[in-house]
């Protein structure tokens, strides 16, 4: 027989206190940590809770407005390896269309590896915040350093109107 809701134990919905409530322990990456609900601790910098500490560095940087020099510092890696990719694509285009294989044959790859390496660091900055998703999506439209170099200006114009 199923005993009714009058017969069974109450529990107590009120805590006895803050520091004495246990919080479920976070499980993640083969850590457990067992901390004391309430109690702040000094992580990295910040003022942390138990319940933030397996927080990976995207999700503490969600909610939060990047900073200014973060983003210039992001963009100035995307410009250096847009100049060295342009570097290679104006002769490689020169020698595809002068028909010289050998040239190609050296510069095709070294142009796809500089190509895939902008388009990480462009959805690099995507991931963080520090941009949107359309910026790597004009460098992969633009093969590479034109989209890089329009969206460079555009976001540097950008974080200068909002440093004013």
């Amino acid at each position: 027989m199923i005993p009714s809701s009058s017969e069974l134990p109450r529990r107590s919905t009120s805590l006895p206190s803050r520091n004495l409530a246990r919080a479920r322990p976070p499980v993640g990456r083969g850590v457990v940590v067992d901390h004391l609900v309430g109690e702040a601790e000094s992580y990295g910098g910040h003022r942390t809770y138990p319940h933030q500490r397996m927080q990976s560095p995207l999700e503490r940087l969600q909610g939060r407005r990047p900073s200014r020099e973060r983003t210039l510092r992001q963009l100035n890696a995307v410009r250096v390896v847009a100049v060295l990719d342009a570097l290679l694509l104006v002769p490689l285009v020169y020698a595809a269309l002068t028909d010289a294989e050998g040239v190609v044959d050296v510069l095709g790859p070294l142009h796809g590896v500089g190509f895939l390496i902008l388009v990480a660091l462009a959805a690099r900055g995507a991931v963080w915040h520090l941009w949107g998703w359309w910026f790597p999506a004009l460098v992969i439209v633009t093969l590479g350093p034109p989209g890089s170099f329009i969206g460079d200006v555009r976001i540097r114009r950008s974080a200068r109107r909002s440093s004013r």
